[in-house]
Parts: C-alpha cells; sequence; structure tokens
C-alpha cells in the first residue's frame, strides 16, 4: 500500500488555495463491499474486491448500467453504506486545517443522489463545504467544480479519468490518487497515489506543522 512518505504530492497550504475537492465513493464511503455482495448474491459468484481491476462491472457480472442501478436503489446502498476507516476524522481534520472541502461524486444518475449524500455525511458526522453530483461517463467532474470555484489545490479520487479531466480542465493544481485495484495497472499517476483521505489529511498537517 502506498503512504506518506511514498509519493510525490505537492503541498499547498490553504493560504495559497483552500478548495479541495473529493470524491464520495471509496474515498469517503465504502460502497464497494455492499454493491459486491448484493451483486454475487445475485449471480452466484464469488467475485472479491480485489479482483474489480477496471471500472466495467459487466467483465465481473451478468449486469448492465441499469441493473447496478437498480440494485443500488433497491438495497439502499447508498443509504447504508458505512464510512472508509478515519475518513471521517479526516474530513474534520481537513477543515480543522483551514481547507474547503467540495465532495463532487458521480451519483446523479440517482434522483436523490445529491440530497442522500448530504444527510449520510450528516448523519456519520462528516463535514463539508458543498456536495454536487455528475452523472460519471456522460458528465465530467470539472463541468461540476468549475461552477463552485475557478481554482482548485486538489482533487481526491480514485478514478483515474477524473484525474485524467481534472488534469485537462486547468482548475485543479494538484491531483491525488486514492489507491484502488482499478487503478493500479496504470503507473502514470502513480507517483500522485496515496492509500486514504486520512493519510492525505495527515500529509497536509503534516506540512502545515513543518511550515512548508
Amino acid at each position: 500500500m502506498s503512504d506518506t512518505i511514498n509519493h510525490d504530492i505537492i503541498f499547498i497550504h490553504p493560504d495559497e488555495c483552500p478548495h479541495i475537492i473529493i470524491d464520495m465513493d471509496e474515498v469517503v464511503a465504502d460502497t464497494l463491499p455492499p454493491i459486491l455482495h448484493h451483486l454475487n448474491m445475485r449471480d452466484g459468484t464469488t467475485v472479491q474486491g480485489h479482483e474489480i481491476t477496471n471500472y466495467d462491472f459487466s467483465n465481473f457480472f451478468q449486469v448492465n448500467q441499469q441493473i447496478i442501478q437498480d440494485v443500488f436503489t433497491d438495497n439502499e446502498i447508498l443509504e447504508t453504506v458505512e464510512p472508509l476507516p478515519g475518513a471521517i476524522n479526516a474530513l474534520w481534520k481537513l477543515r480543522k486545517l483551514g481547507y474547503k472541502l467540495h465532495i463532487v461524486t458521480a451519483r446523479a444518475w440517482h434522483p436523490q443522489g445529491q440530497l442522500i449524500t448530504m444527510e449520510w455525511l450528516d448523519r456519520k458526522g462528516g463535514v463539508y463545504d458543498s456536495v454536487s453530483v455528475s452523472l460519471g461517463r456522460e458528465q465530467t467532474k470539472s463541468e461540476v467544480y468549475q461552477r463552485l470555484c475557478s481554482k482548485f489545490a486538489y482533487i481526491v479520487d480514485d478514478g483515474l479519468h477524473n484525474i485524467d479531466d481534472a488534469v485537462d480542465s486547468g482548475h485543479v493544481k494538484e491531483v491525488v490518487v486514492i489507491e484502488a485495484p482499478w487503478n493500479t495497472s496504470d503507473d502514470r499517476y502513480s507517483h500522485k497515489t496515496i492509500n486514504s483521505l486520512s493519510a492525505f489529511a495527515d500529509f497536509l498537517e503534516q506540512g502545515i506543522l513543518n511550515g512548508k
């Protein structure tokens, strides 16, 4: 696993630029286990998380996008998912360090995706400055977050397509990739990869403490 001493992420002080874009699923919320559970139950399979090496679930299950969305809604996965270890504390640490937190998540396929996300964060004790939803591959995240602010210090995401989009947009100073099975085969951002939101918050805290 990556850690705070095994990357080349640039430290940006909140006084220079306080805004951070943070993805939701597999960055804050531990969404993979429940969706795998329900898809395995549906298909009679035993696919494990480390086997999901790309973003297309139809490579691992007999599904299409509509079926996946139905599994999410029928089982209220977005409403009941658990936070990743340390993720809620990491949000608070980032806020206390002086950063502004903008949750941008590809949940616009759900008619209540934004409201569910906000209510979940509130219920789990999270903190945020804004919550926005995009349509995934049908709508780049930069189309959403550039309406919030002209410049962001970081984007924190597990999807390399979102990292590419952030770089191309010119609105983000630095990218942070959360390590996941589906992005380890592409080493373009291996030097920008870290194992958790918590580790990223610790990195920024250390930068401030060191007076960078």
